[in-house]
């Protein structure tokens, strides 16, 4: 893992400040990265760390831990270097270097193994305990094991944590306002997508004869690694044609003909934070004329949705303003005419005779089945509180989410026209809350269908 920069250590102390500061008086927190996960025989997935350790520290290893006290202590647990291990398994950075990049006094960074026995040390002047519970179900009944046994000695000079608090009351809050280290890095990870993008939609209209979706996938995601990406941000999906209708197509075992759309929703992660894009093109260059049309109408309700965003509106209300222009646009096509709901056996038709109607009994969820939009930061659906009191969270300058409505027509919906079937369209942008509007992130990714069918 490279270095990070003086600049860069004081985000990550801030940010420990800062949780800190909501921590309850003699409390801890703590956390852990997840170990490896064994794949087959003696191979392991590809690692990724906690999200909320690397927003805490900015260190992506393994076998790492911290304990941070109400108090300001903070206890780190790392790898401690091994030269027989690393000429296996690469270089770490070693109990020193992380010292230096977290600010720390070198008393206070320990070899990753002695992380249990000193938890259960500083357990025992704790009276709450802010813990990831639900991560890892063997850390989990350890611990409580733990705070169980301080409690049979109660009768000694011993405190134990009277009550647990998932960390994520905390640094999930924390986490949703991006400061200016998290939109450095979201930025890096949007420009490399976006450029990805754009170059995926121009290769593919040098195929006549049409183009593989595993070929498209190998081209999309070499782009991102080329450009510097460190993973994906979530699995690729590339979908040819009628496998566009399917939401989370991952198969990647189609084939593009020249006349057919393909959707892409694929991103780069970047120092662990993730890019979301999807974009839906034709494979040859050119939109046919019905194409076309329903393209114009998912991206005027996407425009519609960035245009109302500014602080104090909710999430739902983008939402209902995406179905409003779909479902205007849907009646037009009068695909909204004639709906059939599917019950265990039987069908029973509808046939509404309002906007109104289509939207109070969400009709238009057989074309528009999902939601328009998720936060966006270290996780592709990033954490944070979609609801405050029951009622839509007013957004707030600092959050990152994404835009994405779609229109989908599956091949087996035989009670629309013939010519709709088998269409599967998405736009999806990130968009940042600012002061009294919003920026699209992604704005470099081409989505005007002239600007797409322009691309060389």
């Amino acid at each position: 893992m490279e270095s990070r920069t003086a600049d860069e250590a004081s985000y990550y102390k801030e940010r420990r400040l800062m949780a800190i500061r909501k921590m309850a008086p003699k409390s801890l927190l703590v956390l852990y990265a997840p170990a490896p996960v064994e794949r087959n025989h003696d191979t392991t997935y590809p690692y990724r760390t906690s999200s909320d350790l690397l927003y805490l520290t900015g260190i992506a290893e393994d076998n790492f831990g911290i304990i941070l006290a109400s108090d300001g202590e903070l206890h780190v647990f790392c790898q401690s270097r091994d030269p027989e291990r690393e000429r296996w398994q690469g270089p770490v950075l070693g109990p020193e270097k992380i010292a230096e990049h977290l600010g720390l006094d070198r008393e206070f960074v320990h070899d990753f193994r002695e992380f249990r026995q000193e938890l259960t040390k500083k357990l025992q002047s704790c009276d709450t305990l802010y813990y990831p519970f639900g991560q890892d179900k063997n850390f989990d009944s350890w611990i409580l094991g733990e705070i169980h046994k301080l409690r049979l000695q109660a009768r000694k000079k011993i405190s134990f944590p009277e009550q647990i608090i998932h960390s994520g009351k905390i640094l999930h809050e924390l986490r949703l306002i991006k400061d200016d280290l998290d939109l450095t890095y979201l930025r890096k990870a949007v420009a490399i997508s976006s450029r990805a993008h754009n170059l995926l939609m121009a290769y593919t209209r040098r195929f006549p004869q049409g183009i593989s979706e595993a070929e498209m996938k190998a081209f999309l995601e070499r782009e991102f690694r080329r450009q510097g990406a460190e993973a994906l941000a979530y699995p690729s999906i590339v979908a040819a044609g009628q496998n566009a209708t399917i939401l989370h197509y991952e198969k990647m075992s189609g084939f593009a003909q020249s006349h057919d759309l393909v959707l892409v929703d694929a991103g780069a992660e970047y120092r662990g934070y993730a890019s979301d894009i999807t974009r839906t093109f034709p494979a040859g260059g050119k939109f046919s004329p019905l194409q076309k049309e329903i393209y114009s109408l998912v991206l005027e309700a996407q425009k519609a949705a960035i245009s109302a965003v500014k602080p104090g509106i909710s999430l739902e209300d983008i939402h209902q303003i995406a179905v409003h222009v779909l479902c205007e646009g849907l009646w037009k096509f009068g695909l909204l005419r004639k709906i059939p709901q599917f019950g265990k056996n039987t069908i029973i038709w509808h046939f509404p005779t309002s906007l109104d109607e289509v939207k109070e009994k969400e009709f238009y969820k057989l074309f528009y089945m999902h939601r328009t939009s998720h936060f966006l930061g270290l996780d592709v659906h990033d954490v944070g509180r979609y609801y405050q009191d029951e009622k839509p969270r007013p957004l707030e300058k600092g959050m990152v989410f994404t835009i994405e409505p779609g229109l989908y027509f599956p091949i087996e919906y035989d009670f629309i026209p013939e010519e709709f079937r088998g269409i599967g369209i998405r736009i999806e942008d990130d968009i940042l809350v600012t002061e009294d509007g919003c920026e699209i992130l992604t704005k470099d990714c081409r989505k005007e269908w002239q600007d797409i069918e322009n691309l060389k």
